[in-house]
């Protein structure tokens, strides 16, 4: 069973991929997803698959890059419009032999990282153009995303090393630094300072060796929402 959002994802792209006769099968396939008949739901999409690994390289590039934008865009369209067999059957090879004729596209290397989980491949669209703004936005997202994993059981305990998770605060900058849309570089900026606020805290609670992070954050005037945790005895 899928969520509401995730439903009108799919009806959202069906839509739109009627449109073009040799999606007809992927089109189907949302219908029925989002009608709850999983087993139709992908036999119709074996049936696409099978033709589209048939399809010149071009024509695989319209529906791939299609399908990208879409889930760019459409909120959820991330899950049911985009299973698991289209992922390892088409996109995977798709990418793969994209790559292998244009190494040096720097937004084929994103999208890989972006829609086959491969984060590596953010790096290498950086190492080709720095300007990637796809790669920048998504490995900032990550960074900040790194510290908040480092200190989100605190006040009890900090995971990792904090000079180290210091380090990736800097990589979040830096990424930042080079976005070049306003809005969403101050919300990662804003983001970022969030939490590393909590971590120079930790950072300077330690130095100072007292027993209590809440209180000690209290005294100097933080008042930060803790996660609540909760710990069991066998």
């Amino acid at each position: 069973m899928i969520a509401r959002s995730q439903n009108t994802a799919c009806l959202t792209v069906a839509e739109e991929a009627e449109m073009t006769p040799a999606w007809k099968d992927y089109a189907r396939y949302c219908h029925l997803r989002e009608q709850g008949l999983r087993r139709q739901a992908f036999a119709s999409l074996d049936l696409f698959i099978a033709d589209a690994l048939h399809w010149d390289f071009e024509s695989q590039k319209a529906f791939v890059l299609w399908l990208c934008s879409k889930m760019d865009t459409v909120e959820d369209a991330d899950y049911g419009p985009f299973p698991s067999p289209l992922r390892t059957r088409l996109f995977l090879p798709f990418f793969t032999e994209w790559l292998r004729s244009e190494p040096a596209n720097d937004e084929a290397h994103a999208l890989r990282a972006r829609y086959l989980g491969e984060p590596l491949f953010y790096r290498r669209a950086l190492e080709i153009n720095p300007q990637n703004q796809r790669a920048r936005r998504a490995l900032a997202a990550a960074c900040i995303g790194d510290i908040w994993n480092a200190t989100h059981h605190l006040p009890h305990y900090f995971i990792g090393d904090e000079q180290e998770i210091k380090s990736v605060a800097e990589e979040a900058r830096d990424h930042i630094a080079h976005i070049e849309q306003t809005d969403c570089r101050t919300l990662l900026s804003t983001e970022l300072a969030q939490e590393e606020q909590l971590l120079d805290d930790w950072i300077a609670f330690q130095q100072e060796s007292k027993e209590d992070f809440d209180a000690w954050c209290r005294s100097k005037g933080r008042h930060y929402s803790w996660v609540k945790a909760y710990y069991y005895d066998r």
